[in-house]
């Protein structure tokens, strides 16, 4: 459903350690599997992880150059020289940067800070802005998730006089700057932990120049900039993020305060999430359509009013980021349909002055709506600006490097990058580009993928169980949501809500239990949902209505599990429906629709129901005019069909007919009762028979048998499926076993009982035979139609094969 397809993936192996892990820590089974997929295999690791402690901080010392870093920055402390913290316009270096202004500050420290500009400047170190803090008298800069790659400007700062001390996290190239580096990724360095953010390499330094304690005032901080660079939530960046939650919702500074005010979560409860589509957002809008360097005042200031001014215009930038963003986005939308870019295996688009902070999130959005990997340019005068995002199996950087002959820059990692390049190069490195793709994207990495992690029975969905999740929190990369599996579930009833009535809620049951589910952002449903059965890919959240709370399935992915393609067909099964009217209705309503009934008053009955529709046609068994049958868009088996053959024919003309028709099977054990008394109106039985013979006993005079009397003697028995059919058949087989014989035409329409000859088994009786081994074969057929599973059911009806079928039904 929604805008595309999934590929469902669901873990295979429930591990044999669930349950005895599930003992150790005290949790249900499903927590317990949540951790093993985690890599978690024990009590002692579970523990860990379930309750990060501030014990389980790795020492700072462990890593390399940290000590003789912080030994520099003491000295520079107790001499007073003049620091610089060198920032990064993106909120990990915001964050990091915020965090060392604000420490050495406390320290007394003569501190100031410099964040290059986005447009003009770039990422990184250069020379115009080193050689302008040292006129300003600097003599130690301290970078913040930047200066890895920056060799040559270190080497230039150094011929200046200045020191630099680099703290970073990104990949180090093969040659470093000649300087102290704090980044765990250096090839020697031992500390433990390889992958915190650039604002978590500065807390490390910070943790290190602590007096006391363990720099918990910092760690909301460390939280946004964690949390905004998407690095891995496990380790010790879980034990981070879970302290710096707690103080972004209960204890936060006064620009922290301020931003979620403006961002719609005053005084409530925030989730690490939550802060990726509100907070995080408006302190990078700063850099993308302002200064960064306001967002780094908004988490410097202790005055609320200056805090107040300073969250409503980032508030502001956001919103005209948003604008911006969504301009683009519909120019680049209109371009990949119209020149149908959607078939390339990587997309590269380029526009002319295209705001170059927002490509990237652009660059996003069109993954999202294509998936597939996307380069967008901001082409001004000569040279074009971009950034590019990628899916899962084809990595960025390296596709980008492949083609750095082309580039004047270029830099990233395996799911982005950024690169700038002449004009005169942009459409070689289109097509160098796509056909990288091509050689690594197959088919099957077009498709998005839904990571499941456990199957839930409807039964197992609890407040409980909720509660136990929330214990794995806080969620993000290495970490995510937990999304579920569920089976078997019904769509009892839906409707649209929101004010765009965008957003779908459901009501679903499973084998007992009801559960409320909720579809955001989902387009227009094609198929009726009514009474539909599904497999859904959930999360699990909970909804909150003053003291009532119930579990509820935030949806991210549904399919139908009562249909199998056929060729053109769609084959729907919904048998052993109850509420089969309302499923019929619910077809009208949006369809034209032919309903397949087995009697006269079954299809009058049905056309009052749909409301006299025109909308509404039905065949009798088969029987329709196949002129009228162009726009028909389902056909609903409403009652079980009494025979094969004619049944088959019908489906298949029809089939003939409409290529693309969905057929919709919603009988059930109901109608094979009432078809039994249904065929006992037409083909004589044993019950039948004998019922006759008491009533030919009883009006029989000198043994003569008034034909009419017995007619009307017959409609007046309780319970007797009268029919003229079933009647004269009767007669007939009383005739072949010698009970009665036709009297001579002149006597009219009477017939003479017969007790002087010997009376035959019904066995002897050509017709009765026939009768029976027929009322066989459509038991037979009726039967298999009603239980046979649904690749049982495809065979019977479109092959023709009614042996071996299995009488079990599909389960799913």
């Amino acid at each position: 459903m929604g805008n595309r397809e999934y590929q469902w993936q669901l873990r295979e192996e429930v591990s044999p350690l669930g349950k005895s892990l599930s003992k150790e820590l005290g949790v249900m089974e499903p927590v317990a599997q949540l951790l093993i997929n985690r890599g978690i295999e024990d009590a002692v690791e579970g523990n860990k992880f379930l309750y990060p402690s501030l014990n389980n901080l790795y020492s700072p010392e462990l890593m390399k150059d940290l000590a003789s870093a912080g030994a520099r920055i003491k000295k520079a402390l107790q001499q007073g020289e003049k620091i610089l913290v060198y920032g990064d316009y993106d909120v990990d270096g915001i964050t990091g940067t915020a965090l060392l202004v604000s420490f050495l500050q406390k320290q007394g420290g003569q501190v100031s800070y410099y964040i290059p500009n986005r447009f003009n400047e770039g990422y990184g170190l250069n020379v115009q802005a080193l050689k302008k803090i040292r006129d300003e008298g600097v003599n130690l800069v301290i970078t913040v998730d930047c200066g890895i790659s920056s060799k040559k400007e270190v080497e230039y700062a150094r011929s200046l006089g200045l020191e630099v001390i680099i703290t970073d996290h990104h990949t180090p190239p093969p040659e470093l700057p000649s300087c102290l580096i704090l980044n765990p990724l250096q090839k020697d360095c031992p500390y433990p932990w390889k992958k915190l953010a650039g604002v978590g390499v500065a807390f490390k330094l910070v943790q290190f120049l602590l007096s006391e304690g363990r720099g918990e005032e910092y760690m909301d901080l460390v939280t946004l900039g964690t949390v905004g660079d998407v690095a891995s939530l496990l380790e010790e960046n879980r034990v981070l993020v879970k302290y710096g939650m707690e103080r972004i919702n209960w204890s936060p500074g006064e620009g922290i305060k301020a931003l979620k005010d403006v961002s719609g979560f005053a005084e409530k409860e925030i989730s690490s999430c939550q802060l990726s589509y509100s907070l995080i957002p408006r302190l990078n809008a700063a850099g993308r359509m302002g200064s960064a360097g306001q967002a780094v005042e908004l988490l410097l200031t202790d005055y609320p009013e200056k805090a107040r001014e300073i969250a409503e215009m980032l508030d502001k930038f956001n919103r005209e980021r948003q604008q911006v963003e969504n301009g683009i986005l519909e120019k680049a939308r209109q371009e990949v349909e119209e020149k149908k870019l959607y078939h390339n295996k990587a997309i590269v688009l380029a526009g002319e002055n295209w705001h170059p902070g927002v490509t990237g999130i652009v660059a996003s959005r069109l993954v999202d709506l294509y998936y597939r990997p996307v380069v967008l340019i901001s082409l001004e005068g000569e040279e074009g600006r971009g950034s590019g995002r990628s899916i899962e199996g084809f990595n960025m950087i390296e596709a980008v490097s492949q083609c750095g002959y082309l580039l004047t820059r270029y830099g990233g990692h395996e799911q982005a990058c950024g690169l700038t390049l002449p004009r005169e190069n942009l459409e070689e490195f289109r097509m160098q580009l796509n056909n990288l793709a091509e050689e690594k994207l197959s088919p099957s990495l077009l498709v998005p993928r839904l990571h499941l992690e456990a199957e839930l029975e409807a039964e197992d969905i609890s407040l409980e169980l909720l509660d136990q999740l929330r214990l794995l929190e806080p969620f993000g990369q290495g970490n995510p949501l937990p999304l579920f599996k569920s089976d078997n579930l019904e769509i009892e009833d839906y409707n649209f809500v929101g004010k765009n009535k965008n957003h779908l809620k459901l009501r679903l049951r499973g084998k007992k239990e009801a559960l409320e589910g909720i579809f955001f952002n989902m387009e227009e449903v094609k198929d009726s949902l009514d009474h539909r059965q599904v497999s859904a890919a959930f999360i699990l959240d909970d909804n909150n209505w003053g003291d009532f709370r119930t579990p509820v399935l935030q949806l991210k992915d549904f399919y139908f599990t009562d249909y199998i393609n056929r060729g053109g067909l769609t084959i729907v099964d919904r048998r052993q429906l109850v509420k089969k009217d309302n499923y019929l209705r619910s077809l009208v309503l949006k369809s034209k629709t032919l309903a397949y009934v087995n009697s006269c008053s079954q299809q009058k009955r049905l056309v009052r129901v749909a409301g006299n529709t025109e909308k509404l046609l039905c065949s009798h068994q088969g029987s329709i005019n196949q002129d009228i049958l162009g726009d028909i868009e389902h056909l609903v088996i409403y009652d079980l069909p009494l025979e094969h053959s004619k049944f088959i024919s019908f489906l298949r003309d029809i089939s003939v007919k409409i290529s693309d028709i969905s057929i919709h099977f919603i009988y059930g054990s109901q109608d094979l009762k009432n078809n039994m008394v249904f065929l006992q109106a037409f083909l004589p039985c044993r019950s039948s028979l004998v019922k006759i013979y008491q009533v030919i006993k009883a009006i029989a005079e000198k043994e003569i048998i008034d034909l009419n009397r017995l007619r009307i003697s017959l409609k007046e028995l309780n319970g007797f499926p009268f029919t003229e059919h079933l009647f004269k058949k009767s007669l007939k087989v009383f005739e072949e076993i010698n009970l009665i014989k036709p009297l001579p035409r002149d006597k009219g329409e009477r017939w003479a009982q017969v007790s002087s000859r010997q009376v035959g088994e019904l066995s002897e009786s050509p017709l009765y035979v026939e009768s029976q081994h027929m009322w066989r074969e459509l038991e037979k057929f009726q039967t298999l139609m009603l239980e046979a599973d649904k690749d049982g059911l495809i065979s019977l009806i479109f092959e023709g094969e009614d042996k071996n079928l299995s009488l079990q039904r599909d389960s799913s």
